[in-house]
């Protein structure tokens, strides 16, 4: 009976404190929804944040508010974090954007607050509103700048949160920004996001002509490339958040899937992430259906990380030929010289594009002691795409005798194998004035221009 008398009294008091704590969140919501409107005041936008009641600042950010208070409560709402905040803050970051002078705003502050929420499980959900994966490209109603005397740059503060949470390979994206030509905020922006979150201090002209910009951008991406290691040392992204795995399966449900327009995305978010999808992807591929096997691959191709490698390695041993065919591509896309002896293997593959691509990841990363087994490969082959490859291959190790034949493809070859050829051709010779697109006459002549004989 004392027992159950005490267990009576837990009960009791447990039930007094949540109805304490009920009372005081009802109190402190009424406190924040009275300072809403006062939030331009530097005491009042503290107070609400200390408050830390994320509803009525979901409130002041609805349709109709004044546009200053909206646009601060984006701000509050990122400091505070939590759910409600999150939520609110993506959905009016994924809004439409039909009058660019209010919703691009909106849309701007509620990247800025993200970048105060600093939240890894929002990384997916801000990747997807970039306007390079975004196929919507709701970023500032683009198709309204050049009536509109105002511009924001989303991008740039996606980019901005992005790079806050440690996904370094985001900077790429802000390179890109620093390429476009007209809207030259962006290229400012776009450079001052980068110089805070790096450090470093190279110089770009915004000012300057296309070339000048583009040989700027050029000397970024070099340094961002050689110094980015460190950075992700020194900050890494948390990969093992719950809500970005969650979001990042979303996402591979996209790969797989049968709407070309969502793999298409989903591709884009994946290489925009970078390494921290990497183990997520490699699982999908070597478990998931034919379709997602292949996408797998082709993304972790393009993601470029060495991790990659000893999964596409098992990838070789798929059913299905299209995804061993994307597991030798991205491998060598990778640079793994450990797939040669695997590839050299897959030369017999029973299908002729896994052919053709063992062929280019030999002929890129093998030495002239594979040359013997191309040779032997090239005499068994039918496949047009496969014996450009492997002449191809044959080429890159040294094979000159080959020249004769690529000609020959260059001229009176399918498309695709014409373009094949004329790329080992322009390799070997650079200054070499032809194009594979050109009629066949006209083909037939630069043949005879050759410099080699």
């Amino acid at each position: 009976m004392r027992a159950l008398a005490l267990l009576a009294c837990v009960l009791a008091a447990c039930g007094a404190q949540a109805e304490h704590a009920a009372r005081e969140r009802e109190a402190r919501a009424r406190e924040a929804a009275a300072l809403v409107a006062r939030l331009e005041d530097e005491d009042a936008f503290a107070r609400v944040v200390e408050l830390g009641a994320a509803g009525p600042l979901v409130d002041a950010t609805a349709e109709g508010k004044p546009e200053r208070i909206r646009r601060l409560a984006c701000l509050a709402l990122g400091k505070i974090g939590g759910a409600e905040a999150r939520d609110r803050l993506l959905a009016l970051l994924a809004a439409p954007t039909p009058e660019p002078r209010v919703q691009g705003a909106m849309r701007l502050y509620a990247a800025a607050g993200l970048t105060l929420l600093n939240d890894p499980g929002t990384a997916v959900d801000l990747v997807l509103q970039l306007s390079t994966v975004n196929p919507n490209d709701n970023v500032a109603a683009l198709a309204a700048e050049g009536a509109n005397s105002e511009y924001y740059t989303v991008d740039a503060q996606i980019c901005d949160a992005l790079l806050g949470m440690g996904l370094w390979t985001v900077e790429d994206e802000l390179v890109l920004q620093m390429r476009r030509r007209d809207m030259v905020r962006v290229l400012i922006d776009a450079h001052a996001v980068l110089r805070r979150h790096t450090g470093l201090d190279l110089p770009f002209r915004y000012n300057g002509g296309y070339a000048d910009r583009d040989a700027d951008a050029d000397a970024w991406a070099k340094r961002l490339k050689e110094t980015r290691a460190e950075r992700v040392r020194a900050r890494p992204f948390d990969a093992a958040n719950a809500r970005f795995r969650a979001r990042c399966s979303d996402m591979i449900g996209w790969l797989g899937g049968q709407a070309v327009n969502d793999r298409y995305i989903a591709e884009k978010v994946f290489v925009r992430l970078g390494p921290p999808v990497v183990p997520m992807l490699a699982e999908a591929m070597l478990k998931g259906v034919p379709s997602l096997q292949r996408e797998a691959a082709f993304v972790l191709g393009n993601i470029g990380d060495p991790a990659a490698a000893p999964a596409l390695r098992k990838a070789l041993g798929l059913e299905d030929p299209k995804a061993r065919a994307r597991a030798l591509d991205a491998l060598r896309l990778l640079g793994d010289r450990e797939a040669v002896p695997l590839a050299v293997e897959r030369l017999g593959d029973a299908d002729p594009e896994v052919r053709g691509s063992a062929a280019r990841l030999v002929g890129v990363l093998g030495e002239a002691s594979h040359r013997e087994a191309l040779s032997a490969a090239l005499a068994k082959e039918t496949a047009p795409g496969a014996i450009v490859l492997l002449a191809c291959a044959l080429s890159r190790l040294g094979d000159e005798g080959q020249v004769p034949r690529l000609l020959r493809i260059f001229v009176a070859g399918e498309q695709l194998d014409r373009q094949a050829a004329h790329e080992e051709l322009r390799r070997l010779e650079p200054g070499w004035k032809a194009d594979p697109l050109a009629p066949e006459e006209a083909r037939s002549g630069a043949v005879g221009e050759f410099p080699r004989k």
